[in-house]
């Protein structure tokens, strides 16, 4: 029903990725069920099982990328972690292979566990960014749930592994406690939880952006403001009017503009103001007269200067 109503991209993506989880299962296990996937058994009581390591080969990867979303892992990374995980899951389904020599299972057995660690590395390091992210109490909570689970799930399953073939738990331990951790596992990170989680941080990260952004034009519109007002404060100190036709508004709009000096310039018939600031000459009739830093305020046609 989600992926149907569903309009948001990001999470329709999310919405896509439990399906796949469950449908995948769902069929791996009907699959089973009815006989049609085969069952082998080892020469110690451990169960060769192609369809089950398929399907953890499938949902692995799309589990870890689930994870990925909460994380501030960059695409390469991303991709690094599936493959090490997809490596490691190859390797220890090879290494039950029943018709293999007991040297060529030690080899898959080592090779299945040499990625191990620097995966439960990255899968502790992608959901402490979401938590060092985290301001809400609730929220903190629920991820470093999400983390411990993660961290708990991939170190039971390589212990029921090595135990079931060893010969420490029978059939009737060792496979109820497959389907166990296998619909756990596909039961919490295809759950609202780990939905609202991944959403509830893609939010706030917008919304820092959000107001990183409206802090720097907030910032940008003080500094601007502080220099308008040290150039009003020290610049022109008077504006008058020579002609009455004219008024003041040249004079006056220099000044609202900034600290306007007023120099002789080269315009013939002009004096020019020259705008302290941005250094543009503003053109005034020669009828009117800025006074700068302390100077006279000029008197009406008809008055002595």
């Amino acid at each position: 029903m989600k992926v149907i109503f569903e309009t948001n991209r990001s999470k329709l993506k999310l919405h896509m990725v439990s399906c796949y989880i469950n449908i995948l299962a769902a069929s791996s296990y009907c699959m089973l069920w009815t006989g049609f996937s085969p069952i082998v058994p080892d020469v110690q009581s451990c169960l060769y099982i192609p369809q089950r390591w398929l399907l953890y080969c499938f949902t692995a990867p799309a589990i870890i990328y689930i994870l990925c979303q909460i994380s501030d892992y960059t695409s390469r990374m991303r991709v690094w972690v599936i493959m090490l995980n997809v490596f490691m899951l190859a390797a220890g389904g090879l290494g039950t292979v029943p018709w293999i020599s007991w040297t060529h299972k030690v080899y898959w057995y080592v090779m299945s566990c040499v990625p191990f660690p620097s995966i439960l590395v990255h899968m502790w390091r992608m959901v402490s960014s979401a938590v060092d992210e985290t301001m809400d109490p609730t929220s903190k909570r629920a991820i470093k749930f999400i983390r411990l689970f993660s961290i708990t799930t991939w170190n039971l399953f390589p212990f029921v592994y090595f135990a079931a073939i060893d010969g420490a738990l029978s059939l009737e331990i060792s496979e109820p406690l497959w389907a166990a951790l296998d619909w756990l596992t596909k039961m919490v990170y295809s759950s609202s939880l780990m939905e609202a989680n991944f959403f509830t941080i893609a939010q706030r990260r917008e919304f820092a952006v959000r107001a990183i952004e409206e802090a720097n034009r907030l910032a940008t519109i003080q500094q601007l403001s502080t220099v308008r007002d040290c150039d009003l404060g020290g610049g022109v100190r008077g504006v008058a009017v020579a002609t009455p036709q004219a008024r003041f508004p040249h004079a006056l709009s220099a000044a609202i503009l900034g600290c306007a000096v007023a120099t002789e310039g080269p315009v013939q018939g002009h004096r020019v103001l020259y705008h302290r600031a941005a250094r543009v000459p503003l053109k005034v009739p020669v009828g009117v007269r800025a006074a700068a830093h302390g100077g006279t305020w000029p008197a009406f046609p008809g008055t002595p200067t």
